[in-house]
């Protein structure tokens, strides 16, 4: 088994530059390199497979025609009612409070009719 030295470079990291999570290494570390690949294995493996399965619940849930995602500030019925009132003339500064919600809610949900 080979010991890593000064300068060596392992994954593209110099072993005697900096250690896992960017910690300074001791010049006495002393790599084991077949566990520290597997382990960096293991690690990339595990984020991949948790990204993929992530994107195939939320497309799945698209497909049965539930919504994916944060849930909307105001029913539907409001944002009707905010979008009326808005073209009525009711100013953002006195249609927020009376819903509950942010003036920038306000904007995202009239701009969208």
């Amino acid at each position: 088994m080979s010991v890593a030295r000064k300068g060596d470079v392992s994954h593209g990291v110099r072993k005697d530059a900096v250690g896992i999570c960017g910690v300074k290494l001791s010049s006495s570390f002393r790599p084991r390199p077949a566990i520290d690949s597997m382990k960096i294995d293991i690690a990339f493996n595990w984020a991949r497979m948790s990204r993929t399965g992530a994107a195939e619940s939320r497309a799945r849930a698209k497909l049965r025609g539930q919504h994916v995602g944060r849930p909307p500030e105001m029913t539907t019925a409001q944002t009707q009612e905010a979008r009326r009132r808005r073209k009525d003339g009711d100013s953002v500064g006195d249609l927020a409070p009376s819903y509950g919600v942010s003036p920038a809610a306000i904007y995202r949900t009239t701009a969208a009719a």
